[in-house]
């Protein structure tokens, strides 16, 4: 038995079986007793090759990877083998997520997902297709229990491929019967690694309004150096209560894909603060991935440091820690720090340094009341300044500060009730007063002030600005933890009859007429905000407006579904930044349509189909040959539209009619022979 497997047992049957999964559970007699997932036989799942190129639990754009990826050498069209014997659950076709994915129920209730597939057995293959004929649906997701399709162990079930998101691997996910996904290496599945974590660098993230690190506000990282075998970041002054991270990875034989490490601990003067091992996670805890990792350093360049210490907000049940959960609120002096990563097998390195404690500095924040009987008039930040604070300042749950300048005083001045009971603040030339929420403040920052406006866990509202045709609205599981958001707006000078619709994301950024910037940049959402905007009376067809995130990395619009209750745009955003608001007048380019045979030969129809702003809706396109209406699937790589209908054969000539809308509503329709 592998290094940590009995452990590991043990391990995910206290977690799959506490109290508070097991209520997640149905009461079907199969499901009544503990699932033992090392009890089970388990088949590798593909021909492909018998090497990993993803691991269980690494860190992904939003979630916790769920499965162990099969590395498929870059290509297509291996077999794909049920792991075990059981029943096809469920079957799913899209252009995104896991594209075409198959799932299995075995006679222990547990679940094995096999995802990204290029296409099923042809079994697999009529049923869904006879299903999204009747309503010329590409996206499929299926529960197909009811048509007993039962398969054995080792039965071909489908064919590697790269559909949904990512390069052609194969995605091979197990799950409890409750439907949570577990670590596949706890079963007898294995792969061959005798190679070490190694350690790439580390950070230290100041956790008070007081604290710094090497005198700064902000987080800090340092890289690693290897000396005598063991990994070494030297000597880091901190002050106050700091949290330590790592961007640790595995490797394993003979191939030169990097994994997650299995379990991280941290021991401070040969004291034990910190362990994380990661054997499943729930669904719902998902999100948590954010918390579990440093938000700020993955968003602004993708790497996932690992936090040593438990995150306010953090649910995630897979820690050991000490009494402060592995937070370093530590005396002055040096104190040794020593960092363990293993893998799965047992192999292991070491992170060593010295963090050198001085006393914190003087907490700069200052809390002042209004007196309701004497409004203050307050000068306005510039619109820029506003957007510099929220994008660069350090936040946190009860104080933001500036991280260049130690020396620059905030105030942060709540809203007191007045002689008629609302909250209100005096904006630059009025006279007089705007009601406002019951949980805003504003903070003066030198001669300029802004609104903060906060949002607590499970607590929902309506925020609006005081001077700005903006809101921003919050349901009840929206924040982590307690989180003071700013937001603010400004028209930009465009001429309505002017079309902002181009060629280019960038001239579609240009004929913005508004942008929103809301925050703290680097701060992250547990669900979605909804985003709400005014549009001038002067504006015409209103309906042609959306919001679009703006990444400003890549200088790319990403297009946010809204809804318009006349001049009222209204959409729900997943992340804090930058949003425009356009207009899309110009429907999609089509190109002339192209017959061909797929490596099944098997006829198809493709066009290519391009919108540079808000995108094609395939879900909506109608693709017509000789006069069979049929399935019409969508490649986001290639924009490509692709006519599918399981008894299409083509004749000399054969008659299109195509129809193709953006998601604004701006439509193509073309026409005409193609011959064979």
């Amino acid at each position: 038995m592998p290094y940590f497997r009995t452990i590991l047992v043990f391990s995910i049957l206290s977690f799959l079986f506490s109290p508070a999964i097991v209520g997640q559970a149905d009461s079907t007699a199969e499901q009544s007793s503990v699932f033992d997932p090392s009890a089970a036989d388990y088949l590798w799942p593909t021909n492909a090759s018998s090497y990993a190129s993803a691991s269980f639990g690494e860190t992904r754009s939003s979630h916790f990877h769920a499965a162990l990826d099969v590395k498929t050498w870059g290509r297509k069209g291996y077999d794909v083998y049920a792991t075990r014997d059981g029943i096809v659950h469920r079957l799913g076709r899209s252009p995104w997520g896991y594209g075409n994915v198959i799932y299995l129920k075995h006679d222990d209730g547990s679940y094995s997902v096999y995802a990204h597939l290029e296409t099923f057995i042809p079994k697999f293959n009529q049923l869904v297709d006879s299903l999204r004929l009747a309503n010329f649906d590409f996206i499929v997701n299926e529960y197909v229990q009811k048509y007993n399709l039962r398969v054995k162990q080792g039965d071909i079930i489908g064919y590697t491929g790269a559909s949904g998101v990512g390069p052609p691997h194969l995605h091979f996910e197990l799950r409890t019967p409750t439907e949570s996904p577990f670590n596949p290496l706890i079963t007898n599945i294995n792969i061959k690694d005798r190679v070490s974590p190694r350690f790439s660098s580390m950070a230290l993230e100041p956790l008070g309004s007081n604290a710094t690190v090497e005198d700064k506000k902000s987080v800090f990282i340092r890289d690693t150096w290897r000396r005598n075998g063991v990994y070494q970041f030297g000597t880091i002054d901190v002050a106050g209560e700091v949290g330590l991270s790592v961007d640790a990875f595995d490797m394993a034989n003979d191939v030169g894909n990097v994994y997650a490490a299995y379990e991280l601990s941290m021991f401070v003067d040969d004291h034990h603060y910190f362990t994380t091992r990661m054997d499943s996670f729930s669904y719902p805890q998902a999100k948590m991935m954010f918390l579990d990792r440093v938000y700020s350093i993955l968003k602004s360049s993708n790497r996932g440091f690992q936090r040593l210490f438990v995150k306010d907000g953090n649910e995630l049940p897979f820690y050991e820690t000490n009494s402060t959960d592995g937070k370093l609120a530590l005396t002055e002096g040096n104190h040794s720090i020593k960092v363990v990563a293993r893998d799965f097998y047992g192999n292991q390195s070491e992170l060593r340094g010295t963090i050198r404690v001085s006393p914190a500095k003087t907490d700069i924040r200052r809390e002042t009341v209004l007196n309701p009987a004497q409004p203050y008039l307050l000068p306005a930040l510039s619109y820029q300044d506003h957007r510099t604070i929220i994008d660069t300042w350090d936040w946190n749950n009860e104080w933001f500060r500036p991280i260049a300048d130690d020396t620059l005083e905030l105030t942060l001045r709540p809203f007191k009730p007045g002689a008629n009971g609302v909250k209100y603040y005096i904006p630059p030339n009025a006279n007089e007063g705007i009601e406002l929420g019951d949980e805003s403040y504003f903070a003066i920052i030198d001669s300029g002030w802004f609104p903060l406006f906060r949002i607590f866990p499970q607590q929902s509202g309506t925020w609006h600005h005081p001077t700005q045709p903006l809101s921003v609205s919050a349901g009840k599981r929206a924040v982590f933890d307690t989180l003071s958001v700013s937001f603010s707006s400004r028209e930009l000078n465009h001429s309505n009859n002017q079309s902002p619709n181009t060629s280019s994301s960038d001239n579609a950024e240009s004929k913005a007429i508004a942008e929103i910037f809301i925050g703290p940049n680097h701060a992250p959402l547990k669900s979605v905000l909804g985003l709400h905007y005014q549009l001038p009376d002067k504006i015409e067809n209103p309906e042609h407006y959306a919001f679009y995130r703006y990444n400003e990395r890549y200088k790319k619009l990403n297009f946010i579904p809204a809804r318009q209750n006349g001049h009222q745009l209204s959409g729900y955003i997943s992340d804090f930044g930058l949003y425009h608001i356009v207009a899309d007048t110009t429907a999609p380019k089509l190109s002339t349509p192209r017959m061909y045979r797929n490596t099944r030969g098997e006829w198809r129809i493709k066009v290519t189909a391009r919108d540079d702003l808000s995108g094609v809706d395939f879900s909506g396109a109608t693709f017509t040959i000789n006069n069979e209406r049929g399935i019409v699937e969508y490649d986001p790589e290639l924009d490509e539209l692709i006519y599918l209908h399981p008894d299409f054969k083509p004749l000399k000539e054969n008659r299109y009619h195509i129809i193709v809308s953006d998601r604004i509503g701006n439509s193509t329709e073309i026409e005409g022979t193609l011959s064979r």
